[in-house]
């Protein structure tokens, strides 16, 4: 990567919509997410009586931050499938990149930043949605119920839950940024890449799913991405999962870094050499 093709890639990116609705739809559903639940809470409380304050703690830290964690699992490698796949078919719909690049096989960089860009919105949503939730869950407790917590204390065994939950969705949004690089080159577009990368995530969580009934389910689920991330996670919350770490970041690593490799290699002898 150069300082050149990051910097013509950020003209591109400040400009399009898919950047800031990538970053403003999990930011808007936090602060909902955090505001909702407590305002209902205000309107059941001359219900609930003296167990109001059980069902107070119920939003007491660190619980949001794990709430805000899970937006980014479910919803942020969606986003990130979403904005890799339109910002590399951009590409190719106005063909930008030929004016950006030679016909040399070292360009596969421009891939690599575009990818670069994905893995930094995916690394502020990690950071930037837990954090919003647990601001506006206390904010929202202080204004609406007056009630304010003493401490924030966190045990070992939430830390390993949230360092759980967010090593799972971070690797979950980086597997969706390089499945979705290499759908979007492979396919030569935006929604032919959203169209290859999505319904292969759906089938890889499909067939993760259906590993428990057996027979050729079983034999196919420990290569899908969904069980290796479960399994990783249920080792570092202090479990045991289905597959060792090792195993685990083996198969991950293929759908990371050869996924990556496959799609630079493939743009490099196909649309750069011609």
């Amino acid at each position: 990567m150069t300082i050149h093709l990051l910097r013509a890639e950020w003209l591109k990116l400040r400009r399009m919509n898919i950047t800031w609705a990538m970053l403003v739809i999990p930011t808007a559903l936090a602060l909902l997410g955090s505001t909702i639940p407590v305002a209902s809470l205000r309107n059941a409380a001359r219900y609930l009586g003296p167990n109001i304050n059980e069902s107070i703690r119920q939003f007491a830290f660190p619980q949001p931050m794990l709430f805000g964690l899970q937006i980014d699992d479910f919803l942020g490698s969606l986003l990130v499938l979403v904005f890799i796949t339109s910002i590399v078919g951009n590409e190719y719909h106005f063909d930008t990149w030929k004016n950006l690049l030679t016909r040399h096989a070292g360009h596969g960089r421009l891939l690599l930043t575009k990818l670069a860009y994905a893995l930094i919105a995916s690394a502020i949503l990690l950071i930037a949605v837990p954090l919003i939730f647990q601001a506006g869950t206390l904010v929202a407790l202080r204004t609406v119920l007056d009630w304010t917590p003493t401490t924030l204390t966190l045990s070992s065994s939430e830390a390993r839950e949230i360092a759980s939950l967010a090593v799972t969705a971070g690797l979950r949004m980086i597997i969706a940024a390089c499945m979705g690089l290499l759908a979007a080159v492979t396919a030569r577009s935006s929604g032919g890449g959203f169209a290859i990368a999505a319904p292969w995530m759906v089938a890889d969580s499909i067939v993760s799913s259906l590993g428990f009934a057996g027979g050729l389910w079983n034999a196919l689920a420990p290569f899908t991405f969904n069980y290796n991330l479960t399994a990783l996670a249920a080792n570092l919350s202090g479990g045991r999962g289905l597959a060792s770490v090792g195993a685990s970041l083996i198969v991950l690593s293929i759908y990371t870094l050869g996924f990556t490799v496959l799609a630079i290699t493939l743009f490099r002898q196909r649309d750069i050499a011609g």
